[in-house]
C-alpha cells in the first residue's frame, strides 16, 4: 500500500513502466487481457518505474511478487490515453520504495473511456512483456 507521498522522482515520456500481473490476467496463448489494468474498478493502479529499479537488481525486484508475470509500459503509451503517472513512494516495495508510481487522471471517467484505455494500456503490455507467472 503506498503510504501517499510522491518520491520527489519525476517522469518523462519515454521512462519505461514496469506492472507485476496476476496469472488470470494472462490468456491462454500468453497474451496480457484487458483485467491487467481494470481501470473501473481500480482508482490507482500500481506500476514501477523502471529507471529506478538498477538491472543487477531487477530479479530481487522481481521477488517483491513472485508468483506474478510483470510487463512493461512507457509514460508515452499511459499519456496517449490521457493517463498521468504519480510517484508515490510505497513500504510494501522495501529497497523499491521510491520506484512504486500509481497510474491517476481516469478516477471520474465514464467506464466506456476506462474500458478503452485498459485495452491500450493491454496492447502496449503485450508489446512488453518480460515475463510470464510461473505454472
Amino acid at each position: 500500500m503506498a503510504n501517499g507521498l510522491t518520491s520527489g522522482t519525476t517522469v518523462q515520456p519515454d521512462d519505461l513502466l514496469y506492472r507485476f500481473l496476476h496469472r488470470t490476467w494472462f490468456n491462454d496463448d500468453g497474451t496480457v487481457n484487458s483485467a491487467a489494468f481494470n481501470l473501473r474498478s481500480d482508482p490507482a493502479l500500481s506500476v514501477g518505474i523502471a529507471k529506478l529499479i538498477p538491472a543487477s537488481s531487477f530479479d530481487a525486484f522481481r521477488s517483491l511478487m513472485p508468483r506474478q508475470g510483470l510487463v512493461q509500459i512507457s509514460v508515452r503509451d499511459a499519456a496517449s490515453v490521457d493517463i498521468g503517472v504519480l510517484p508515490e513512494r510505497s513500504e510494501d516495495w522495501g529497497v523499491f520504495a521510491d520506484a512504486h508510481a500509481v497510474l491517476t487522471g481516469y478516477e471520474n471517467w465514464a467506464n466506456k473511456r476506462k474500458l478503452d484505455a485498459a485495452r491500450a494500456l493491454r496492447n502496449a503490455a503485450n508489446k512488453g512483456i518480460l515475463c510470464r507467472p510461473p505454472e
